[in-house]
């Protein structure tokens, strides 16, 4: 309920429980004793008024001094999202840790997700970076309905910790690299 709400309510019950206090009937006023309790005087029934004779004393009404407004509680102005449920832009690896790792066996498997177009091919190519042993390994894959990709490639033919670095591009013959990471064999 808002502070207006609130305040329409409050002076609605106020006034509802003043005119019930108030309202007496005709033919009787309370009166107030010295201990506390309440007598009920009957009124001068010749009075064409109904005014209370000279014998009777009329009640005060207690009128409320104060209405207490509640707290209002307070909204938080930012509200954080979790990366997780954040929608990628752009074009994202996916794996753990500091670096991509791939076993040294076949048909291992890259991951990631892009804002391309569905049906929109890539190219996925891992890059050698260490000397002694020299690859250049392609995968095409292919953007999913949901903006994901997966390539396979086979590295069964190389060394355990050879280092290398996968670029994903829209073309193989393209420089733009949407999106690279480090690896390595293990």
């Amino acid at each position: 309920m808002d502070r207006r709400g609130f305040f329409s309510a409050a002076v609605a019950l106020i006034s509802t429980g003043t005119a019930g206090c108030l309202r007496l009937s005709a033919e009787e006023t309370a009166t107030e004793t010295p201990t506390g309790e309440t007598d009920v005087a009957p009124t001068d029934a010749a009075s064409p008024t109904g005014t209370p004779t000279d014998t009777e004393t009329p009640t005060e009404t207690e009128t409320p001094t104060e209405t207490e407004t509640p707290t209002e509680t307070e909204t938080p102005t930012e509200t954080e999202t979790p990366t997780e449920t954040e929608t990628p832009t752009g074009t994202q690896l996916q794996y753990e840790g500091d670096i991509l790792t791939l076993d040294n066996a076949p048909w291992q498997e890259i991951q990631g997700t892009t804002d391309r177009e569905p049906s929109a091919e890539l190219d996925v190519e891992i890059d050698s970076e260490t000397p002694s042993d020299p690859f250049v390994k392609r995968a095409a894959p292919v953007v999913a309905v949901d903006g994901t990709f997966s390539a396979r490639v086979d590295m069964s033919d190389t060394e355990e910790g050879s280092e290398f670095t996968v670029r994903v591009r829209v073309d193989p013959d393209d420089d733009e690299t949407l999106t690279e990471a480090p690896g390595r064999v293990v």
